[in-house]
């Protein structure tokens, strides 16, 4: 035994002594292979030598630098990519796609601080995200077909805070459309990334350049956990208008009775429909649009948060722009903290401009101006055949509210924009408590007695939904409009005390809990319905050939 054992140790440090040398070796190759591309390509940050750098530092670091949702654009990047509408492609220039969002991502795998206290040595992947659209034609027909597409780079190179310049160097690869490979030489990365970000420093912005392809730029939120909160952050002083008296509930805490930033990026992080006062221009002259998506979402577990959100006239997108970072339209920065005293997000926001690169080679810049705007949301406790959003918020101007004489004036219905969540998925609603309240059943009753029943219902034999209805889906319909190209589908939102809409599961769960012993009584029971109808555009000649 005491030979095994022995021979067993010799082993062991026979495979340390290869692992060594293999990292070694691997080191200096990197550090050799390095150091004459960088130098070409970065003028700074300067190289410097690898430090020991412990395990929680190094996790801290990786995530730091880690982006998930940025953009890109530029002449470099339609040579990578298709042109961003599919439609335009293939000919029908009255349409717009989502299918040709650009992203792109940085993933690091290795950090290392220096010799240099102020520079990092880092390695990561850039992965770009688009679209192709492959064109087959012949002398009858034209075909087209698309399909999502990514190009990796894999890079090394120096993040200097001091600077805040991050230069990488590298290549990259790419399968064509034929199967082959196409690499990408002689690639340069360059960021500026806030050594510690804030309201009016809270973006990423560069470009990547190749030797095949023209200078684009890069640009996203910052979402590093190094970020330097506002204070005073206050919420719309009291008398506050009906809307923002509302009942609010609490947001869901974690078991231990902590803030929960994950619940609330999943309620908050939607799209809304905004509604304008009628002294809003005054307040606000330089917005108008009819939608806002906060995409970008980040919080501490203190409490702390902060947001980035898209005001667009897009009003046709259902689906809003969860988790898509865009700075096409007018945008704001926000920050504050969640208020456990009122059930309430109150953020101070900043305005921001785009500015476009002055040559192919320089990046796009985001300006932020303008930090007089308060915001605050919350999730509304009853809903109502009138407001049924997730989550619900308000706008004001914070500058006139604090240097008026009149708050109350300032602060009213007619000088806000009221903000209401839409998005048809609305995710799992069983932690969300709902009450509804039905406020039109007087009038609804009025209608049916006036009408009556129709002939096809005189006609009809036994009852809707059915005598054993097991499931929520029973009450589900489809329809078509008559005397237009059309169709639509009726769906439930609450069956007697029953919530179930949102997440499928959850509403079954609702529902057997609650609505199937009300249906077995046989007793009339209170239906909320919504409906949702599609109908053909005017130019539906064309529209139907895609």
């Amino acid at each position: 035994m005491a030979g095994l054992t022995k021979n067993r140790s010799t082993s062991a440090c026979r495979l340390c002594f290869i692992l060594l040398l293999v990292l070694s070796a691997t080191t200096t190759t990197l550090s050799t292979a390095l150091s004459g591309p960088y130098s070409s390509r970065c003028a700074s940050p300067s190289p410097a030598a690898d430090q020991h750098t412990g395990v929680d530092d190094a996790s801290a670091l990786l995530r730091s630098f880690r982006i998930t949702s940025g953009i890109f654009s530029g002449e470099g990047a339609e040579t990578l990519f298709s042109p961003r509408s599919y439609y335009s492609i293939v000919g029908q220039h009255s349409f717009t796609d989502s299918f040709a969002r650009r992203s792109f991502s940085l993933l690091p795998h290795a950090v290392s601080r220096t010799t240099e206290p102020s520079v990092i040595h880092l390695t990561a992947t850039l992965t770009l995200f688009g679209s192709r659209v492959q064109l087959f034609e012949s002398d009858l027909t034209r075909e087209s077909a698309k399909e999502g597409h990514s190009i990796s780079f894999y890079l090394d190179g120096y993040y200097s805070s001091a600077t805040t310049q991050l230069c990488m160097v590298g290549k990259g690869s790419d399968l064509s459309i034929d199967g082959s490979v196409k690499h990408y030489m002689d690639v340069a990365l360059r960021l500026r990334i806030p050594s510690i970000s804030s309201l009016t420093d809270p973006f990423v912005t560069g470009i990547l350049e190749g030797a095949d392809f023209e200078p684009f730029s890069l640009l996203t939120y910052a979402e590093g956990s190094s970020y330097r909160y506002s204070e005073n952050t206050s919420c719309l002083p009291l008398p506050v208008p009906e809307a923002a008296a509302a009942a609010r509930r609490a947001i869901q805490t974690t078991p231990d009775g902590n803030f929960s930033c994950d619940t609330l990026k999943a309620r908050l992080a939607a799209s809304y429909r905004l509604e304008y006062g009628r002294a809003h221009a005054v307040s606000f002259p330089s917005l108008h649009e009819p939608r806002l998506h906060v995409n970008q979402l980040h919080c501490t577990a203190g409490g702390a948060v902060r947001a980035y959100a898209v005001f667009s006239n897009d009003t046709a997108n259902m689906w809003g722009f969860r988790d898509f970072f865009s700075s096409q339209e007018a945008a704001v920065v926000a920050d504050g903290h969640w208020d456990s005293d009122t059930n309430r997000l109150c953020l101070r926001a900043c305005l921001v401009a785009r500015s476009s690169p002055a040559t192919p080679s320089a990046s796009t810049e985001l300006e932020v101006r303008e930090c007089g705007i308060g915001m605050s949301f919350w999730f509304p406790a009853v809903w109502t055949v009138r407001d049924r959003s997730v989550t619900a918020g308000v706008l004001w101007n914070a500058t006139q509210l604090n240097s008026s004489d009149n708050h109350a004036s300032v602060g009213s219905d007619v000088a806000l924009i009221t903000a209401s969540s839409f998005e048809e998925w609305k995710g799992n609603l069983s932690d969300v408590n709902y009450n509804y309240s039905f406020t039109m059943l007087e009038e609804a009753k009025k209608h049916y007695l006036k009408t009556g029943p129709s002939d096809s219902k005189k006609n009809s034999k036994g009852s809707f939904p059915g005598n054993y209805s097991h499931s929520y889906r029973d009450f589900r319909f489809p329809f078509f409009l008559e005397g237009e190209t059309g169709s639509g589908t009726a769906y439930p939102v609450a069956i007697g005390s029953a919530m179930v809409d949102g997440d499928r599961l959850a509403a079954e769960h609702s529902f057997s809990r609650h609505a199937a012993a009300q249906l077995e009584q046989g007793t009339l029971v209170n239906v909320s319905y919504g409906v949702t109808y599609y109908v053909a555009p005017k130019n539906w000649s064309s529209f139907g050939q895609l």
